[in-house]
C-alpha cells in the first residue's frame, strides 16, 4: 500500500493525556443472553456447528490491570498545554539536518551543536527550520540556548500543509530571557506567538551565522485544537477481536467480532443475546437500516441477512458479496463498497438495483450515510486520507476535504459514522495528535477530537485504543461507541458526549 512521505523523525513525543475511569451503577438483576440463529436456510445448515456465548460482561467491574503510563501533568508544565520537541531541524548556512532536535535534556554534555565545521561559503541563509510532529495552537516557543541574545532577525511559523502562518520581524520579537541551572544550557528564552491557526514548522533566521550552534532545542508550547475528554461511560471485553459494530434507532448496539461473533448490547454495557452463526461464516460489515433491523454482511457465504431487532430473519440474498455495507436512511436500500465498486440492493426484495463504479486507482475504507441521504466515504485511508461525497446514484465525487493536517506524520482513517445532525465521526489508527476520533461537521470544519492512541501492546487503560476497528454513534450523538483488540484482549468503549437539548 502506497505510504506516506514522512520527513526524518528524531526526537518524537507522544501526546498522552489524562484519562479517567467512570464506572456506573447497574441493576442486580442482569439479563442473560440469549442466543438467536441467523442461518438463512435450515437445508443448508452445517449439523452440530459450535457456538460459543460469551460470559455476560460487568461493566462496573475493572478491566484488565492497565500497563500504568504517564498523566498529562506528569507531561507538561501546565493544565492543557502541550510541550513538544522538533523532530527534525535543517540549518541551511550549515547544510546540517539534526540540528536543536527533541526535548530539552539537561544530561547532555554540550548546549547545542559546537561540533559542526564552519561553512565553506556563507551563500546560505543563516537559517534554522524545524519541523513538529503535532499541529498545535502554539502561544510560544522556549529556546534552551548558552547565548542570550542570539540576535534573531526573524521569527516565522506556519502550517506545513496550508503554508498559513505567523510572522514576526526583529523589531517585533519579544524574548523572555529565564537562566537555567540545570544541564549545560544556561538560559531559557521564551517567544510568545500570536498563530492564527495550529502550526508545525518554526523558522528563525540569525545576523550571526554561528548563534544557531548555541541552540540545544527549541520546544513549541500550546493547545491541540478542538481536544475534549469525554466521559467513559463503560467499557466491556469482548471475546475476539472486533470486525464491525452498529446501532440502532432502539438503541440497541451490534457487535461483530471474529469470523462468527455476534452480540447484542444495550447502551449501558449489558450483553443481552448471542447469535448462532455457522462455522463456514465470515462476517464482515453490520449496519441498522431505518427501522432497527440489523443487515449482517457475510463473506463466507457471500450473502447478507436482514434481521429484525428481535432477531428474527426477515431476508436473505446476494451473491459472492464481501466488503462493507451501508443503508440508505430515505429508501432503506443496503449499500455494499466492495473494493473499487459500489452494490446497491433492496432489502425487502434482495434484488440488485445497480451497481456504482468508483476510481480504480483509488482505493476505499467505510461507507455512511448522512439522515438526509448524503453518501460518504474515506478515499486513499492510508496514505491521503480524505472524505469523500458521492452521488448514490452515480458514484460522482460531490465534494471532498482532506483529514491530512501535517505533513510530518503517517495519517491512516478506518472508519466513519454520521450522527443525526449530519457531524462526521472519523476513526483513525495513526494520526499527528495520536488521537483516536475526530468529529467534523457536514462541511469537514473540525469540532472535537478525544480518545488516545495508545503504544501500550500489554495493557492500554480506559478511553485509549492500541488497535481500534470500527466506530458508531447513537442518532442523538450522546454515545460514541469503538471496538478495538489487538492479540487477546479485545474491548467495547462507549463515550458520554455532551450534548445541545
Amino acid at each position: 500500500m502506497k505510504k506516506s512521505l514522512l520527513i526524518r523523525v528524531f526526537g518524537i513525543i507522544f501526546i498522552v493525556f489524562s484519562l479517567q475511569a467512570c464506572s456506573i451503577s447497574q441493576s442486580d438483576e442482569t439479563l442473560a443472553p440469549t442466543e438467536v440463529s441467523i442461518l438463512p436456510d435450515e437445508s443448508i445448515q452445517p449439523t452440530n456447528f459450535p457456538t460459543t456465548i460469551p460470559p455476560t460482561p460487568n461493566p462496573t467491574s475493572k478491566p484488565l490491570s492497565p500497563t500504568p503510563i504517564p498523566t498529562l501533568q506528569e507531561l507538561i508544565f501546565e493544565p492543557g498545554i502541550i510541550h513538544q520537541g522538533a523532530n527534525f531541524g535543517y540549518l541551511d548556512g550549515y547544510e546540517a539536518d539534526d540540528v536543536a532536535v527533541g526535548d530539552y535534556h539537561p544530561e547532555l554534555p554540550n548546549c547545542g551543536s559546537p561540533w559542526l565545521a564552519p561553512p565553506l561559503d556563507s551563500a546560505g541563509e543563516n537559517l534554522l527550520t524545524l519541523n513538529y510532529t503535532t499541529p498545535l495552537l502554539a502561544n510560544s516557543i522556549e529556546i534552551y540556548t548558552s547565548d542570550p541574545l542570539l540576535d534573531l532577525r526573524r521569527v516565522e511559523v506556519m502550517n506545513s500543509r496550508t503554508g498559513v502562518g505567523w510572522a514576526a520581524l526583529e523589531e517585533e520579537i519579544i524574548v523572555r530571557e529565564e537562566v537555567i541551572q540545570e544541564g549545560p544550557c544556561l538560559n531559557r528564552l521564551t517567544i510568545p506567538l500570536q498563530a492564527p491557526v495550529a502550526v508545525d514548522t518554526v523558522f528563525l533566521e540569525f545576523r550571526n551565522e554561528e548563534a544557531a550552534l548555541t541552540i540545544a532545542a527549541v520546544e513549541m508550547v500550546g493547545k491541540l485544537e478542538a481536544y475534549i475528554d469525554p466521559q467513559v461511560f463503560w467499557r466491556v471485553p469482548i471475546p475476539d477481536i472486533p470486525v464491525d459494530i452498529s446501532i440502532n434507532k432502539m438503541g440497541l448496539v451490534f457487535v461483530a467480532a471474529g469470523d462468527t461473533g455476534l452480540y447484542t448490547f444495550d447502551v449501558e454495557g449489558n450483553q443481552l443475546k448471542t447469535f448462532s452463526v455457522p462455522v463456514e461464516a465470515e462476517l464482515t460489515s453490520l449496519a441498522a437500516d431505518p427501522f432497527g433491523n440489523l443487515v449482517v454482511l457475510d463473506g463466507g457465504y457471500g450473502w447478507f441477512i436482514l434481521l429484525s431487532p428481535e432477531g428474527e430473519q426477515l431476508a436473505v440474498g446476494g451473491d459472492n458479496l464481501r466488503g462493507q455495507i451501508a443503508v440508505n436512511p430515505r429508501d432503506g436500500d443496503l449499500y455494499i463498497l466492495n473494493h473499487n465498486e459500489i452494490l446497491v440492493y433492496t432489502t425487502d426484495t434482495v434484488e440488485l438495483k445497480h451497481s456504482i463504479p468508483l476510481n480504480e486507482v483509488r482505493s476505499y475504507a467505510g461507507l455512511a450515510f448522512s439522515p438526509s441521504g448524503k453518501l460518504y466515504t474515506i478515499r486513499d485511508f492510508s496514505w491521503d486520507p480524505t472524505i469523500v461525497q458521492l452521488d448514490p446514484l452515480s458514484g460522482e465525487e460531490m465534494d471532498a476535504f482532506s483529514l491530512v493536517d501535517s505533513m510530518t506524520r503517517e495519517i491512516i482513517a478506518l472508519d466513519l459514522t454520521i450522527d443525526g445532525n449530519g457531524n462526521l465521526y472519523i476513526l483513525f489508527s495513526s494520526n499527528t495528535g495520536q488521537i483516536a476520533v475526530h468529529k467534523l461537521n457536514p462541511q469537514g470544519v473540525l469540532l472535537a477530537r478525544f480518545g488516545l492512541l495508545s503504544t501500550e501492546p500489554s495493557g492500554w487503560p480506559e478511553g485509549s485504543f492500541l488497535d481500534p476497528r470500527a466506530i458508531t454513534v447513537s442518532q442523538d450523538g450522546r454515545f460514541v461507541l469503538i471496538a478495538d483488540g489487538f492479540d487477546n484482549s479485545a474491548y467495547l468503549t462507549a463515550f458520554l458526549m455532551e450534548v445541545d437539548e
